[in-house]
């Protein structure tokens, strides 16, 4: 527990200090990223983009060794851990699998439209350095035109009905 307010107090240090930004580009895949141990920032952060009107989701998994996990922040507001590790890992290098599996620690987060400045502290790392990804992926934005058109068939569907009836 104290470790984990340890990290969550450096995070919000960290996500309010001035520093050059890594700038991603949404729907890229998944961009690694480096740490040095419990209580490090990851290598590269912030890491800054921006999201249209539908918003989109931030994901973050572990990679390679298991057994890191990190508190996530955006703009010095915290997001949240991700998940603890289950059980004992191995070695994956893609990161899709690693967060499909449980014994690699990961988290989604759902953002809204605008600029996100994203930072993260190491909370637990077994072998005192790691890496892990991180994935943005812009939600699609339904077209008013769309529903409207929906709307407008099932209201002709429903007189039609009605008439045979």
């Amino acid at each position: 527990m104290k470790k984990t307010l340890l990290a969550l107090g450096a995070g919000l240090l960290v996500g309010l200090a001035p520093c050059q930004a890594t700038v991603l580009s949404v729907d890229d895949g998944w961009t690694v990223f480096r740490f040095d141990g419990p209580g490090s920032s990851l290598a590269g952060a912030p890491f800054s983009f921006s999201f249209g009107a539908g918003g989109g989701v931030l994901s973050v998994t572990d990679s390679f060794f298991a057994g890191d996990r990190f508190a996530l922040f955006d703009g010095g507001v915290a997001l949240g851990l991700t998940s603890a590790p289950e059980g004992d890992g191995g070695f994956i290098d893609d990161f899709d699998q690693a967060f499909g599996d449980p014994r690699w620690s990961h988290g989604s987060w759902r953002l809204g439209a605008g600029s996100h400045s994203i930072t993260s502290i190491a909370v637990d790392s077994p072998f005192y350095s790691g890496a892990g990804g991180l994935r943005i992926v812009a939600s699609p934005v339904p077209e008013a035109g769309g529903a409207g058109a929906l709307l407008a068939g099932l209201a002709l569907l429903g007189l039609w009905r009605r008439r045979r009836g």
